[in-house]
């Protein structure tokens, strides 16, 4: 599921759009582009997105590996304590 997440979402986003689009054109009697799609424009822009995404991912999850994982639990005076990574 996170390879969807992080390389398929972001790479047919562009398509997906130009799709919606170009419909949308057709629905107002405007003419549809001659030339066909753009095609290597919108691999560009997924490929942007794709390096975003990935970018981010990265960025968030700079805590590393390793470490004890304590989850969450209700303390005995009631509050919460959330879960965290005993290093």
């Amino acid at each position: 599921m996170r390879i969807v997440i992080i390389i398929l979402i972001p790479l047919l986003v562009p398509f997906l759009l130009y799709s919606i689009w170009s419909w949308y054109r057709g629905q107002k009697g405007l003419p549809a582009p001659t030339d066909g799609p753009p095609t290597i424009w919108l691999v560009v822009a997924g490929v942007g997105l794709l390096l975003l995404t990935l970018a981010a991912f990265s960025i968030q999850s700079t805590e590393g590996v390793g470490g004890t994982y304590v989850p969450p639990s209700v303390r005995p005076d009631g509050t919460f304590e959330p879960g965290h990574v005993i290093r």
